[in-house]
């Protein structure tokens, strides 16, 4: 049995973080040719030596789960989002953080971390459970609301998940990429961030979870982590940007993107900035006037933890700030500083 456990750690190249969790993945799902840039012409990095994971921990769990490559699933399911959805989130971040007039908002609640705290150097992982609804989260006339629930992993020019609501009341998910640039544009073509995919919450139901929100209230969830990982010590480094859904059917995490990218620190980001990636799991939003936001079905995240180098940490007060609701029609409901909360209106 001795001899069994130790081949399999030979095998897997296992370390163990400072929490005695191990964190490292396991074999590898084979990439596609290569690392492709069309602007130098060719595959910039050996495939193989850059393999996808063929597991991942779980912190729910605390084992690790088989993943799976579904990436051309969810190119297939790729909707189009509207021109404001996708553009009005573009603008008003570039106006909001970069601008010279900046609308007032961008974080209607939630989490954000220290500043020197539960930084990323090597590797970044963002666990959650973000509650979800395929239609109808607006109570009151949404007028031109949008509303997006997302996090960063903590490592600057990465990816986004975001629950995307607007006000035909369809519920959408979508990854923003950070990373894509000229040298290693998106599988679109794309060089600057945006929304590579999105999809209808309503045809993903395998990975849609119901359990209690921690304050007594059933909830659909979607359990989701968010990697940048570390490749290389080149000048700049390569990273691996990757997006994974747990599947209830199957129980495995199913791969939903990912990007491979050198990524400076400077980053222009298309006249963006170089995104610094300050936030946790927040409401984003950009009203003109908070009183006059519309009521809201609760959103909010449950049992958020980041991988940061070493160790996984809880969201805990000493490591994050929080930010209450920006209007008065959103309640805040069950806060477990800070990494579970829900916000708006319970029952419905």
């Amino acid at each position: 049995m001795l001899k069994r456990i130790l081949f399999l750690l030979f095998c897997v190249g296992i370390y163990v973080n400072a929490e005695g969790i191990s964190l490292s993945q396991t074999k590898s799902i084979p990439l596609p040719d290569g690392i492709f840039s069309p602007e130098r012409g060719g595959f910039l990095e050996k495939a193989e030596e850059y393999p996808l994971p063929d597991s991942i921990y779980d912190p729910e769990t605390g084992e690790y789960i088989s993943v799976r490559d579904k990436t051309k699933d969810f190119k297939l399911m790729k909707k189009e989002l509207s021109e404001e959805e996708s553009y009005k989130l573009k603008e008003l971040r570039k106006q909001y953080y970069w601008g010279e007039s900046p609308p007032p908002g961008g974080i209607g609640a939630g989490t954000t971390y220290k500043s020197g705290q539960l930084t990323v150097s090597s590797q970044g992982i963002f666990y959650t459970k973000m509650i979800v609804y395929s239609s109808s989260l607006y109570l009151d006339s949404p007028g031109s609301a949008l509303m997006y629930t997302t996090s960063t992993c903590r490592k600057d020019n990465s990816i986004e998940v975001v629950g995307i609501y607007n006000q035909n009341n369809q519920g959408k998910i979508g990854i923003w990429d950070w990373s894509v640039t000229n040298n290693y544009p998106g599988f679109d073509g794309s060089t600057c961030p945006k929304f590579i995919l999105s999809f209808l919450i309503s045809n993903i139901s395998q990975y849609i979870i119901t359990q209690d929100d921690g304050g007594g209230h059933q909830r659909s969830f979607i359990k989701y982590q968010n990697e940048a990982v570390k490749l290389d010590n080149g000048n700049p480094p390569l990273w691996r940007y990757t997006v994974y859904f747990w599947n209830k059917n199957s129980n495995t995490y199913d791969i939903s993107y990912y990007h491979y990218a050198r990524t400076p620190s400077t980053q222009d980001n298309c006249g963006y900035g170089n995104m610094v990636a300050w936030w946790g799991p927040i409401l984003e939003t950009y009203y003109i006037d908070y009183s006059n936001a519309p009521r809201i079905k609760e959103l909010g995240f449950l049992d958020s933890a980041l991988y940061h180098d070493t160790q996984w940490s809880g969201l805990g007060t000493d490591v994050t700030d929080w930010s209450n609701p920006q209007s008065s029609n959103w309640s805040l409901n069950h806060n477990t500083p800070n990494k579970s909360y829900g916000i708006g209106t319970v029952s419905f």
